[in-house]
Formats: C-alpha cells, structure tokens, sequence
C-alpha cells in the first residue's frame, strides 16, 4: 500500500481496504480428515509480519512476502496448483491461526508482495468465519514448512521466530476447487497502488549546488512515481567519497526536520552494502532485483517509532543508495531503477 506519511512516521502502519471482499463459502468436504502428513514441495516464503494491534482491535495487519517473480509458476509435482493458489492458502493457514489464538478478533487485513516485495499483488480482508470454513472444508495437516514469521507490537519493539504452521490439504480433487475458490477472491488495490506506474519526471529545475563539488559522476533518477511526496527544493552536495542529493532549507542545507518520500540519494565510490548484524533487531533486509539484472539490497531499518526504508545497488565500483521516511519497496524500487538506466551526469552540466 502507498501511504504518503509526514511527521514521525509510526511503527504500526494502518491498512486501508478500498472495499470490502465479498467471499463464497466453499463448500465442505465429505472427506475424512487425514492421517497422515503429506510431503509436498517447499514453498519459499521470505516473511510473514504481523502488525500486534490492541486488545480490544477486531482487526489485524499482516503482509506476506514471496521471492517469486512469476507466481503462476507450477512447482509442485503432481498438482495443478500454482504458487498463486498456495499463497492464497498461506493467507487462509494464518488467518485460523491467529483467529483461534484471539476470541475477539474479526479477521485479518493481508497485504501480499512477490518478488521480495518489489510487486505488490494486493490487499486480502479475510474475516475469521471464512478462514474457520475453510478450515472446515479443506482440513490442517502438520507439515514441515517453516517460515520467519515477524511481529511489530505497540510498544515499538520488534520479534522475530521461526514458527510451523498446519497447511491447508488441497490434494486429488480438492486442488481443481481450491483453484476455483481462488479466483472469486478478488485482491484490492488502494488509488494510490492503482497509480503507481504514473510517472513525473525529477525535479531537476529545483536543485540547488553546494560550494562542494562532487568527485564522481552523478547517476539520478530521471522519473519518480507520482505518490511520493516530494520537496520544494534540493541541494546536491559533494562529499569525500562523493555525492549527496538531499532536501534542502532555505539556507541550502540538507532538511533534517522533516520527513520526505524521497529523503536522500547518495553515491560512494568504493563504499560497501549495510550488514544485517548493525542493523536494529527485526529490520527487514531482502536481496532485491533492480533494472539491468543489478543485484540490489532492500532494508528497513526501524528506531523507536521512526524508521527509514534504503534501496541500495553497485555501478562502476560506486555504492548508491536511495533513502525515504517510509516502508515503500516498490516505490523505491522504481526510482532505484530509473537511476540504474539513467545516463551519468557531469558536475559541470549542471553548474559546478
């Protein structure tokens, strides 16, 4: 979901659903349930977070992250379902688990994201009636699946385990339903998701020089999505190792005292990728695939109740790195790439 966020930037982000889902029930199964754990091919999973709401919240969050690039694959032999359907079933797996640990929970808003986050696939409202029919229909077997499973609670701190969850046994002519099933939940995408792709081009015209010249070639962005909130006015700096494009105040320092979509870019020459192991205990830090097959790296990073989103990749021996005030992969992702396809700049083209 795209949120455009000013100010301190909360640890719990709230989830807007556009409209409701309206779900069929599917229809039970005369089946016996079974006794014996099948052994299905894994289904990579890269996180499933969940956002731990108040006691008295009907309500909860969850995001589902799967490296898949191409969710339509089929990769488990003898079955006709695709990663799609199996993720779907995840969301279903999740939605019981959380439902029978909360007598007072409702269901549970989903966001679900491929590619390591880069594609976002839509929102998911699924009310625990449904998960229970499901439940009901299709039966849970223990399996030996694993997944990281991450929960942010109220107070800012972060956990993270290692959890096995019963899967759903969508097997024989329970798969052919199940597929069926599927394709009446239809995912919701927020206006702001639905205009992603809508592009605008970098304000350059608002960039200001320092009196310090870069030392490398510029790389920036030539288009930026048309949700990140953006400022006024830019400063590009040099530094030791390079650059700095930043927002800037009216004296032509970098702005520290507000939060931006777009807060930074730099380039460093030599300079070298963020290690999990400094980072904050439960921060988010993915491998990413950007524009031109450049590996890429994806973080966040939270402190206290603020945290700040990195998409960072390697040109020509140089670091690059794009920084926001709030968790919007696929935005930084966009920006990131228009970058990586952009032409370097010579300081001298633009007044240095």
């Amino acid at each position: 979901m795209i949120r455009l966020i000013t100010g301190t930037i909360p640890t719990v982000l709230l989830l807007t659903i556009a409209s409701a889902i309206s779900q069929p029930t599917p229809q039970p199964t005369s089946q016996p349930k079974p006794q014996s754990k099948s052994q299905p091919s894994q289904l990579p999973i890269t996180e499933v977070h969940l956002w731990v709401a108040p006691q008295d919240t009907t309500w909860e969050m969850g995001r589902l992250t799967v490296p898949d690039l191409d969710t339509t694959k089929l990769t488990q032999a003898g079955s006709p379902l695709r990663n799609y359907d199996r993720h779907v079933a995840r969301l279903f797996e999740n939605t019981y688990q959380q439902c029978e640990k909360k007598s007072a929970l409702k269901g549970m808003n989903w966001q679900y994201e491929a590619a390591n986050g880069n594609i976002p696939m839509g929102e998911f409202r699924l009310s625990c009636q449904t998960a229970r029919e499901v439940v009901s229909g299709y039966h849970l077997e223990m399996s030996d699946r694993q997944i990281i499973q991450t929960q942010s609670l109220m107070n800012g701190a972060i956990q993270r385990e290692t959890v096995s969850l019963p899967t759903l046994h969508i097997v024989g002519g329970k798969a052919e339903r199940w597929m069926d099933y599927v394709q009446t939940i239809r995912p919701v995408f927020s206006p702001a998701q639905r205009r992603l792709a809508q592009m605008q081009a970098f304000p350059t015209d608002r960039m200001v020089q320092s009196s310090v010249k870069p030392t490398i070639p510029i790389k920036l962005p030539q288009d930026i999505p048309q949700v990140m909130k953006v400022a006024d006015r830019f400063v590009l700096k040099g530094t030791d190792e390079g650059y700095q494009l930043c927002p800037a105040t009216a004296q032509g320092d970098c702005d520290r005292s507000r939060a931006y979509g777009f807060q930074q870019m730099t380039g460093r020459k030599g300079g070298a990728f963020y290690e999990p192991k400094t980072l904050a205990p439960g921060a988010v830090y993915r491998p990413v695939q950007l524009a031109n097959h450049t590996p890429g790296v994806y973080l966040e990073n939270c402190v206290g109740q603020r945290c700040l989103s990195v998409v960072q990749w390697k040109q020509n021996g140089i670091l690059y790195e794009i920084q926001a005030q709030y968790r919007e992969q696929p935005v930084l992702v966009k920006i990131a790439n228009s970058a990586i396809e952009s032409e370097p700049m010579d300081s001298r083209a633009i007044g240095f």
